[in-house]
């Protein structure tokens, strides 16, 4: 009976820990490349200012 419950916490485990890595890996690539992102507007919006107005 111990080793069926231990097994049935095992499973419960990794099922947390696969819910847990599909919810975090969105959040893992937006924290990349929310970054990039904003470096890249940041210089079209500069370099057009910059056109603009030299």
């Amino acid at each position: 009976m111990l080793a069926d419950e231990q097994g049935g916490d095992m499973q419960a485990v990794h099922h947390f820990r696969l819910e847990l890595r599909q919810a975090t890996m969105p959040m893992y690539v937006a924290s990349y490349l929310f970054p990039f992102l904003k470096f890249v507007y940041k210089t079209h919006r500069v370099g057009r200012w910059i056109f603009d107005y030299g």
